[in-house]
């Protein structure tokens, strides 16, 4: 009872990080979770191409585990790169989410921000 009481906790954070994470429109959710993982991509302001998001997507997660603020996978789905989170921390709360979305946005616009005359810090290869 125990357990399956801590699986549903953990799956309902998910749907938390889902929720938060679909009022960003910097952000495209990938699934609605089955479970405690979650699935998402950074895409910014949409007008950069795949192979820049991928870079982009890949030093988001590498740069939010390096702050040492959280910790973060990723894997590709249909030939894109994606971040994961899995929730196990029971005491995560809606504040740890916020937190970590706020924390996300500023990696990727840090990454992507557009100057005028400047290109992306991130370049797709070519």
């Amino acid at each position: 009872v125990v357990i399956a009481a801590l699986h549903d906790h953990l799956c309902h954070l998910a749907v938390l990080v889902r929720n938060e994470l679909a009022v960003h429109h910097e952000f495209d959710v990938l699934h609605a979770p089955d479970s405690n993982i979650l699935c998402f991509r950074y895409v910014g302001d949409r007008s950069d191409d795949d192979a820049t998001l991928e870079a982009v997507n890949k030093e988001i997660r590498e740069r939010y585990n390096r702050s040492g603020t959280g910790w973060i996978t990723s894997t590709v789905l249909d030939g894109r790169r994606v971040l994961r989170v899995t929730m196990m921390n029971p005491r995560s709360t809606l504040e740890h989410i916020r937190a970590m979305i706020d924390a996300l946005l500023t990696i990727g616009t840090e990454l992507t921000v557009k100057g005028a005359g400047s290109s992306s810090p991130i370049t797709s290869p070519g």
